[in-house]
């Protein structure tokens, strides 16, 4: 999957919310980014105009902003990105 070029995304230092990690990704539009992977995630886009693959690959589409949730193996949700496109 080819990503597009342009100036690296700027990802923020994870913060601890009552068990879960949360970062901002702010990413540009069409551009794709792998997300931290650990054997048995699964991803689920919560809101927003993004996509995420089986992998952990989520893909910007147009300029807005988005919630990805990661769920840990046990089914419990272990970390969660919010995407500013811009």
């Amino acid at each position: 999957m080819s990503a597009a070029v342009g100036p690296s995304p700027e990802i923020t230092p994870v913060v601890q919310v009552n068990g879960v990690s949360y970062r901002t990704a702010t990413l540009q539009s069409n551009y794709s980014y792998a997300l931290s992977n650990y054997p048995g995630d699964t991803y689920k886009v919560a809101s927003g105009n993004v996509t995420v693959s089986a992998s952990g690959v989520v893909t910007t589409t147009t300029a807005t902003n988005a919630r990805v949730e990661i769920y840990a193996g046990n089914g419990k949700l272990r970390m969660v990105y919010i995407v500013k496109v811009n």
